[in-house]
């Protein structure tokens, strides 16, 4: 299985059930290693591991689901607003010309999607899709490693007790410098995703504003536009 077949932090939900399984071993195998060697300050990974990097993904996680939410609303809304001014240019297409204001000539009905009102939401859209893709890559890879140093941690009880302390504390100095590496991680990737978002509202806002006056105005001259032509059919 490759990682574009794994639905974004599918592999870090595994990573937490996981945690559950590991506190359980390695409360074994704390209980197990009668030899000295291992302090205090090594054994309680609930709040070194687990409290640290929930916290860092948990910011991470809400943010990367606004961001997606965003993506697909704006999609809708481009989809929406494509077909209205679709519908509004085929209207006009069906009414004579001198029925038309000359202003409707100004308003491309079918592209003011790509006005310059509306560039810069197109192209922070795909830096945002590319920006999800990252996370959900970044996430797979680091659940990965994650799941597999505990795995290998939990696998030191099956060994002598002097080899399992060293094992051990080996095990956990690599988790306690694998979870501040995703820490930092998951907090740069969260504020890239912070200042992406607030872009694209305000490119939203800036993008689909212009787009509705556009639509309004042009709604409001087809209307017109019809009474004039039905006019002149009934004169007829």
């Amino acid at each position: 299985m490759n990682n574009s077949d794994v639905q974004p932090f599918v592999a870090l939900q595994v990573v937490f059930a996981e945690l559950k399984k590991f506190k359980f071993s390695f409360g074994k195998l704390c209980y197990r290693s009668s030899e000295p060697g291992l302090t205090q300050e090594e054994l309680p990974l609930k709040n070194t591991f687990e409290h640290e990097l929930q916290e860092a993904l948990g910011t991470l996680f809400e943010e990367y689901q606004k961001l997606t939410n965003f993506i697909d609303e704006s999609t809708k809304h481009q989809a929406v607003q494509q077909i209205s001014s679709q519908a509004l240019a085929e209207r006009v297409s069906r009414l004579p010309a001198h029925c038309l204001p000359d202003e409707v000539s100004k308003f491309p009905l079918t592209e003011t999607w790509y006005e310059e009102a509306c560039e810069h939401l197109v192209k922070n859209l795909a830096k945002g899709t590319r920006l999800a893709r990252r996370v959900s890559d970044w996430a797979y890879q680091s659940g990965l490693q994650f799941v597999g140093k505990c795995v290998h941690l939990i696998q030191c009880i099956n060994i002598n007790p002097v080899a399992t302390i060293n094992c051990v504390k080996s095990d956990v100095q690599d988790l306690k410098t694998l979870v501040a590496d995703l820490k930092n991680d998951a907090l740069r990737l969260k504020d890239e995703i912070v200042e992406l978002g607030g872009d694209l509202k305000g490119d939203f806002k800036n993008c689909f504003g212009e787009e509705s006056k556009v639509q309004a105005l042009t709604q409001q001259m087809v209307v017109q536009a019809e009474l004039c032509n039905d006019l002149n059919s009934v004169e007829q």
